[in-house]
This record gives C-alpha cells, structure tokens and sequence, in this order.
C-alpha cells in the first residue's frame, strides 16, 4: 500500500521531486542523496523537454500536478533558470539556500514569477546566512517554508540534528513495514524514469563496494511506458524492492533502526551510510 503519509495529498492532485542535480555545495554526513559522493551531474534540457511531453501525455497539466526541483542542491544547476522557465506545471523548490545568499535578480525575478516559494533545509554550522537569505527572498516578496518543519514565512530556531538511516548490505529488513512506515516516500522523476523514493542515487555507494542493481516495475518504471495517471498509482502503490535493503525511517518489529546525530561536514566515510 501507498504510505499513508503520502495519500493525504494523492488524490486528485500529485506531486512528485524532479531531480536536476545529484551533486551538492554542501558537505552534510550522512546525506540520502550521497551528493558529498555523486559525480556530478546537471540534467539536459533535451531530457527536461522528452520528460514534459510524457507527462503530459499521461494526462498531467498544472491542474493536478506539482514538479519540486531536486537534487542534490537544484540551484547549482547552470541551466535552472531556463528549465524553471520551460516547465508548465507547478513548481515547488527543495533547496539548502546557499546560492540564495547573493542577490541574483533574474534568479529571484524567475522564481517569483512562476510563485515558487523555496522549502529550505536548514544546517546551523554550514555557515549559510539565513538572515541574508530571508532578507533576499523579503526583497522580491516570495514567501518561503522550513523544510523540517514544514512552518510559513520566518524561522528563527534551526534543528540541528537529523536523522540517517542505515543500508542493510544483506537485506534483512522487513519489506512490507518498512514500505508502510517509510518517511522518505516520494515519487522521484530521474532521466525519464519515476521512482517511488530516491535509489536512482545509490550507484554512488558502488565506491564502497556496495552494488545494487534497480528493478524495472519495482523500483521504478519508464515514463515513456506508462499510458495514463492510473498505472502510476498502480506502480506506486507497492514496496520497491530496495526496501528489505533501506532502514529509511521505518521499524524492524519494535526496534527503531535510526539514529539521530549532529549535524556535521561528511568526511566521505563508508560508515556514514551503512
């Protein structure tokens, strides 16, 4: 079953991440995405137009679907701009606003005028200043939420602790609980394909001799395959088969299987993630 989490908002509306980037401009231990790991990586605009035409086609419009800029960290893509620009459906914006700290007008300018209001992730010691990153986003008028606490406008108080989880090398976790417990639950569109969470990013973990090789119409399905919005609700509705790999937020029977540490600057450590 879909997490329950993710049917509040899975009716007639859907959203889904859209990855643009896998590398980051920050450092964080522990990060899901591997990005103090991933090569880097910009999707091309020639994938971003191929991705519209399926969506569309599939019968999605900005009357029932919301795209959110992902990454890695979105903002360093040198292209984001334009496929800001390209993109018609609804835009959200995942984002730890480092690049926000510089009065970028036609940056500021091209989010406000497609009502993009950044959920920003924010880390005490990663030397961001948030004051002039809010004093910016006020400048332009564009509203903008904590992505840990999901709170309007203003946040003075930053969470300094997050949560990781770690990678089973033999898969013992209990599939079905961790499906239905999952945290991590989001529909990823990655070069043309739909994921129900982020394991187009493991190939990373291949440097640490961690290999997994993705399940077609199990842990992903191609956009070009799908007919209409109803064989996506199908495909989502199920466990990837990465979850009997992935301790990401959920149980294993009554022990809680994460752990919850300071923030910190990765060292590119195998015992980050596993």
């Amino acid at each position: 079953m879909i997490p329950q989490d993710y049917l509040k908002t899975f009716n007639n509306y859907y959203e889904f991440n859209y990855t643009v980037t896998l590398h980051c401009n920050l450092n964080c231990k522990g990060c899901r995405l591997f990005s103090p790991i991933q090569d880097k990586y910009e999707i091309s605009m020639k994938q971003v137009l191929e991705d519209i035409k399926n969506l569309k086609r599939i019968g999605f419009s900005d009357k029932n679907l919301s795209l959110n800029l992902f990454g890695g960290e979105p903002l360093i893509h040198r292209g984001i701009e334009s496929i800001i620009r390209v993109i018609p459906f609804n835009l959200g914006l995942l984002t730890n606003a480092k690049f926000l700290q510089k009065n970028t007008p036609s940056l500021f300018k091209t989010l406000k005028s497609k009502n993009i209001k950044p959920c920003i992730s924010y880390y005490p010691n990663s030397r961001i200043n948030y004051d002039l990153v809010h004093k910016n986003l006020d400048m332009y008028n564009i509203e903008y939420v904590n992505v840990q606490q999901y709170s309007a406008v203003k946040v003075n108080e930053y969470k300094d602790t997050f949560i990781i989880s770690r990678i089973d090398t033999q898969g013992r976790y209990n599939t079905n609980e961790q499906f239905d417990n999952c945290k991590s639950f989001m529909p990823m569109i990655f070069e043309g394909k739909l994921f129900k969470c982020h394991i187009f990013s493991l190939k990373a973990l291949e440097k640490f001799d961690f290999k997994y090789d993705l399940v077609k119409h199990k842990d992903y399905i191609e956009l070009s395959d799908i007919n209409n919005i109803a064989e996506i609700r199908e495909f989502l509705k199920d466990p990837c088969e990465f979850c009997r790999y992935c301790g990401s937020d959920g149980v294993n029977g009554s022990k809680n299987i994460n752990e919850e540490i300071k923030w910190d600057f990765s060292r590119k450590e195998k015992s980050e993630w596993f």
